[in-house]
């Protein structure tokens, strides 16, 4: 802010403008007087001079209107003429009665002249000449000739009057002039000392003005150097700080005024930094005039702290270098954001991975399922054969078993990329804990010993059993990367009844039967922070390529997509325990299920009605075909939708049922069926197929299908759901 000027400053002001108009006012006064004076005295002079010159033109009118040579006089000629003289007489007498004019102008020279030639003038043109009348042209002659002389003789007297007057005229200006010099030498010389006092006092205004700006505009700067949020210091050219704001000192962490004198380069700046600030920065900012840079501050705590500083040096008007000055932001935020944008494009590509994955998979998936499908069709067809009493044929149901746990596997690999939907059933959690220890027990090291301690008397909860299967291999994984010096992995089941009262305390759970799963480690636990995140999506503490963040955020969704709820207590070098809360199904109710799931497909499996069987593997093709000429249907063949449509087309009267592949080469499954329909709306369809999305299952059905059977299938099931669809009416 700009401080108030001195009160002495206005009264200066006024001192020197009342000296100053003092002077002005005596030197204009004195010659206004002195002109007055110059031009007072002469006026009378000048004017009666100014008449006189009148007076002679006047004279000269007369004589020209005398002239006899201007033509022959009239009455009216001598009337005008007369009182022209009366008037020249009249000015003449009026002159003469002034002192001035009588004593500078010889008024009566001019008189003794003038005078007598106007009365003699005046007579001739009254009374005439000798006789002769006034307007004869020999008065007239006469009185021309003695006017004509008169003037003559005023011009004479006229200009010695002139010269006389002249003569007093300039010597009163040159004394008037002698005077008014000398005056107006004393002015000036009182001017200049006025103005030179004046100036001197002007001088000290401006300094002092200026010297008020210089303070106002330094305590302006030191507010916004306080007020700004960077860090803004000097030092000398060898790195001693000079100057530090509050923000350098808040940013610093330094509390109450330290004292600069002893603090150098080296006390804000890790050792690394301030070596090359030294060598590098300051150096640089002397050379080119500033130096800008990312380095690092070292706050009172030891804590570095990321920053942009910038570096300008500053000179004497001889060129030397007087001192440095620095500005630093800090960065902490940007280099963080840095970090998480950095995260999220990790989390990007992970998603993208997994997309990708998901991808494969569903690939994978259909081939792998169309190899199960022909690899337990031909089980099936030769256990329909085999003696069961024959050794043979344990190892047939050996393949069908582990046909079907390798659908389970495709399934789980979908379940993992969310291309396939859960299927629910009643399950045993004793039985799915069983099955994953029985994988974990080849995967963990064998340091780690693994007890199970389950209630035999364990409720059914309703689960998909592939995402229980992979919740369970997660969290067994987990604990075992807690341990890798060895530890206990303890598995555990229990039945529990919440009713209200326990049910809030367990994170808002409804009241009723939980089935509650318990996995506990003797690791190296995990602190507070890390419990917070241990859900979150893409966390990991493992290291770079040893995790991808989605195990514990897998197990959390599957826990949720299961009506149940999950909880973890963990500490430091004793462990960690996850428990997990599962609806429990009510007895009748899962009685009810599980009976339906376990019971086996029955009714009549054969028939006589052509089937058109639509598939693009060969193997598959045939053994669908064949399965259902042993059935005792009537079976026609095609290998893609354009062979499917030209057998339709030619034997659309006896074919009842057409058993058709989603993912074929070419026309597809999709639009093959949707051209089946055109040709007859109430074709019947069974749509099979190793690998579809559940969104497409539901395309076909809306666009007429009459079932979908997923492979790989029991030939049980085919000929049960052909036999339903063909007894279905319509």
């Amino acid at each position: 802010m700009t401080p108030a000027r001195p009160r002495v400053e206005p009264m200066l002001w006024i001192i020197a403008v009342a000296v100053l108009a003092m002077v002005l006012g005596s030197g204009i006064h004195t010659n206004v007087t002195l002109r007055s004076v110059e031009q007072t005295l002469p006026t009378t002079l000048l004017a009666q001079l100014e008449d006189l010159t009148r007076i002679m033109e006047h004279m000269s009118e007369l004589v020209n209107s005398s002239d006899p040579n201007r033509g022959s006089p009239t009455p009216d000629s001598i009337d005008l003429l007369l009182k022209d003289i009366e008037v020249l007489f009249t000015k003449l007498v009026n002159l003469r009665n002034t002192y001035v004019f009588d004593n500078l102008i010889q008024a009566s020279a001019f008189h003794a002249v003038v005078a007598p030639a106007l009365v003699d003038a005046r007579e001739w043109l009254t009374r005439g000449v000798s006789g002769h009348a006034p307007e004869s042209s020999l008065t007239m002659r006469i009185v021309h000739a003695r006017l004509h002389d008169a003037r003559r003789k005023a011009s004479i007297v006229r200009y010695e009057s002139h010269a006389a007057a002249r003569d007093v005229l300039l010597e009163q200006r040159h004394r008037l002039e002698r005077f008014l010099s000398g005056v107006n030498l004393l002015l000036f010389l009182a001017l200049a000392a006025a103005l030179m006092v004046l100036g001197l006092t002007l001088r000290q205004l401006r300094l002092a003005r200026r010297e008020a700006m210089v303070q106002a505009e330094r305590e302006r700067l030191t507010i916004i150097i306080e007020s700004t949020n960077d860090m803004v210091s000097t030092f000398t050219p060898d790195g001693a700080l000079t100057f530090l704001n509050t923000a350098g000192r808040k940013l610093l962490g330094w509390e109450g005024e330290e004292n600069l004198n002893t603090k150098v380069i080296s006390d804000i700046h890790p050792l690394r930094e301030a070596k090359n600030i030294l060598a590098v920065g300051i150096p640089t900012a002397v050379r080119r005039g500033s130096w800008s840079g990312e380095t690092a501050l070292l706050n009172a705590h030891g804590i570095e702290i990321p920053v942009v500083q910038t570096i300008m040096s500053h000179r004497t008007p001889d060129g030397q270098v007087e001192y440095l000055s620095s500005i630093i932001h800090d960065i902490s935020d940007r280099k963080r954001a840095e970090q998480e944008r950095e995260s999220l494009q990790i989390q990007l590509l992970q998603a993208q991975k997994m997309e990708a994955l998901g991808t494969l998979a569903g690939g994978v998936a259909h081939d792998f399922n169309n190899l199960l499908q022909a690899i337990g069709g031909c089980t099936q067809a030769l256990l329909k054969n085999a003696d069961r009493h024959n050794p043979e044929h344990a190892k047939l149901k050996t393949i069908e078993r582990t046909v079907d746990r390798a659908a389970q596997l495709v399934r789980r690999l979908l379940l993992f990329s969310r291309r396939a939907e859960a299927q629910r059933i009643p399950v045993n959690l004793n039985q799915a804990l069983l099955d994953a220890a029985t994988i974990l027990e080849q995967t963990i090291p064998r340091m780690i010993s693994l007890t199970m301690n389950l209630n035999e008397q364990l409720w059914p909860v309703l689960a998909d059993p592939a995402q229980i299967e992979q919740m369970l291999l997660n969290l067994g994984s987990n604990a075992a990367d807690a341990m890798p010096d060895g530890g206990r992995l303890v598995l555990e089941t229990r039945n529990m009844s919440l009713d209200d009262e326990t049910a809030g305390e367990r994170m808002g759970l409804p009241p009723g039967p939980y089935v509650v799963l318990s996995v506990s480690d003797t690791g190296c636990g995990m602190d507070k922070p890390t419990l917070e995140k241990i859900f979150d999506p893409f966390f990991t503490t493992k290291e770079v390529g040893k995790g991808t963040g989605l195990g514990m955020a897998s197990v959390y969704g599957i826990v949720q997509d299961h009506g149940g709820m999950i909880a973890c207590s963990s500490e430091l070098d004793r462990g960690t325990a996850f428990t997990i809360y599962f609806p429990a199904m009510p007895d009748q109710e899962a009685t009810k299920t599980l009976a339906s799931a376990t019971e086996a497909p029955c009714g009549k499996q054969t028939g006589t009605e052509t089937i058109l069987v639509v598939d693009d593997e060969a193997d598959l093709l045939e053994l669908t075909a064949e399965a259902l000429r042993n059935a005792g249907y009537a079976t026609l063949e095609a290998k893609s939708g354009e062979q499917a449509l030209e057998a339709f087309r030619l034997h659309r009267e006896v074919i009842d049922l057409i058993l058709l592949d989603l993912n074929m080469p070419g026309m597809g499954g999709q639009r093959c069926l949707k051209e089946l329909q055109r040709l007859d709306p109430a074709a019947r369809v069974l749509i099979v197929s190793g690998y579809v999305l559940n969104d497409q299952v539901k395309q076909a059905m809306d666009s007429g299908a009459s079932g979908f059977l997923g492979k790989p299938f029991q030939i049980d099931e085919l000929l049960l759901q052909i036999r339903q669809i063909l007894d279905r009416r319509e």
